[in-house]
């Protein structure tokens, strides 16, 4: 998480942001300001350190234990 959030500064958004770990794959974030989040929703997919990160709006029907069928093409 402490690499992670180093690397999210490093990309430039604006505002403070908020991760939490929901479990080993997964992640909440929240942000501050709405050009941050838009920023980071519409871009779809993020690259930290050869990893790559899919973003996903959250539900109140969210489920780490279900994969998404979405996935980037």
């Amino acid at each position: 998480m402490e690499s992670l959030l180093k690397d999210f500064k490093v990309v430039g958004f604006n505002g403070d942001h908020f991760f939490g770990l929901l479990d080993s794959h997964h992640i909440l974030l929240r942000f501050t300001y709405k050009e941050d989040y838009l920023r980071c929703w519409l871009r779809g997919t993020w690259t930290f350190q050869g990893f790559i990160m899919r973003v996903f709006k959250w539900t109140p029907y969210c489920s780490v234990e279900t994969e998404s069928p979405i996935i980037p093409i």
